[in-house]
């Protein structure tokens, strides 16, 4: 059954892209309407359909999906056509954005572009953050993987590691006193140069 409510979203819900997000909602499961921000810094809305399809609306605008997004509805308060507190709804095609005072077409499709870009903005901002948790996730499972692996090569492999090492350290001082003998070996051998030369010169 189609039905036409007014609604009265209350929150962070000025500045963020709400009327465009809500547009482009409305739009999507079909139902007509518009919105506008008010002076005590709700937005209003009056939206007009199947009535299931404007319960997936409201329960949209308050998911967490759409928080993330900077747009936050704390709270909704509605009336149904016919109710006192329903209003009088201004006219509307679709779904217009209402602005607070009158514009010309140009101008109010200018306006409205700029709502989508904050909107894009918002959406951008939660793809970005949702990315970098999902990075920070794999990486600290990979971090998690190679402590474990590790762990299991030094419970294996850990005696011979402690061999390797030893004998690596034995090898290092061979080389060290190897290294001196040679320098002997140079003194020795400069020396009998020296004398040989000088005997050739008696």
């Amino acid at each position: 059954m189609k039905i036409r409510k007014r609604l009265i979203l209350d929150g962070e819900v000025q500045g963020v892209g709400l009327r465009a997000f809500a547009k482009r909602l409305a739009l999507r499961l079909k139902l007509k309407g518009c919105a506008r921000n008010l002076e005590d810094g709700t937005v209003e809305i009056y939206i007009e359909g199947e009535s299931a399809r404007i319960e997936q609306f409201k329960t949209t605008l308050r998911a967490d999906q759409t928080k993330s997004m900077g747009i936050v509805v704390e709270k909704i308060t509605e009336w149904e056509e016919g109710m006192e507190g329903f209003g009088t709804p201004p006219p509307y095609k679709g779904f217009k954005i209402i602005y607070d005072h009158e514009v010309e077409p140009a101008m109010e499709e200018l306006l409205e572009r700029t709502e989508m870009i904050v909107l894009g903005g918002q959406e951008l901002k939660m793809t970005v953050n949702e990315g970098n948790k999902m990075l920070g996730e794999k990486i600290d499972s990979m971090h998690h993987d190679m402590n474990e692996r590790f762990d299991r090569i030094d419970a294996k492999y850990g005696i011979l590691s402690e061999t390797l090492m030893g004998f690596m350290a034995e090898f290092r001082n061979f080389n060290a006193k190897l290294d001196e003998h040679n320098r002997k070996l140079d003194l020795i051998f400069e020396r009998l140069v020296s004398l040989e030369e000088k005997r050739k010169g008696e």
